[in-house]
């Protein structure tokens, strides 16, 4: 995990965001079935993104166990992500996952394994420097397979972050506007 400056964490519903301490601002939202994110690295400063497999996706199971990642196939390509992983927890289910970059990435290295039980890869896109700084990253997750993981995805579409986060906005904001409480104000 990268450590942030706690002062500048924001968070309202349907959006996350924080700097971290190496100058990178990070920024979430989310559709019902998929997420964008938007990095903005200082000038300068060569674009890399660690997509890490083995702890990507974490389970908690009814009894605060993790899951296990029984295996994993990463289909990396410069523009994107495709992802087969079988993990464990309590069940045994298949995960698919799709990413979808806004620039091309330069170079996809694949790290070390850090011990020899891990099953799935930590990938580094490096984008390169840019003189926009931001890259911008589309993902679906599905459980019924690759096709469902790549419509979730889908729905971003443009990569525009602010969209996605105003139609969030007006989700949060209908589902909460049904709800109605009465009582005295002053207890």
């Amino acid at each position: 995990p990268s450590a942030f400056d706690k002062q500048s964490e924001t968070a309202s519903p349907g959006f996350y965001a924080l700097t971290l301490l190496s100058g990178i601002r990070a920024e979430m939202s989310a559709t019902t079935r998929a997420g964008v994110f938007r990095f903005t690295y200082p000038k300068g400063v060569s674009r890399k993104l660690l997509v890490d497999l083995q702890e990507a996706l974490v389970v908690f199971g009814s009894r605060g166990e993790t899951n296990r990642v029984l295996s994993c196939t990463a289909t990396p390509t410069k523009t994107g992500l495709a992802v087969e992983e079988v993990v464990e927890c309590w069940a045994k289910r298949h995960v698919f996952g799709r990413l979808r970059f806004s620039d091309e990435a330069l170079t996809i290295a694949e790290l070390p394994r850090r011990n020899p039980c891990e099953k799935a890869p930590r990938l580094v896109f490096d984008f390169g420097v840019s003189d926009e700084n931001a890259l911008t990253v589309v993902s679906g997750l599905a459980t019924s397979d690759d096709a469902g993981a790549q419509a979730a995805a889908d729905e971003i579409g443009d990569f525009d972050l602010v969209r996605v986060r105003r139609e969030a906005e007006a989700q949060w904001r209908e589902a909460l506007g049904r709800i109605e409480i009465d009582g005295d104000l002053r207890t």
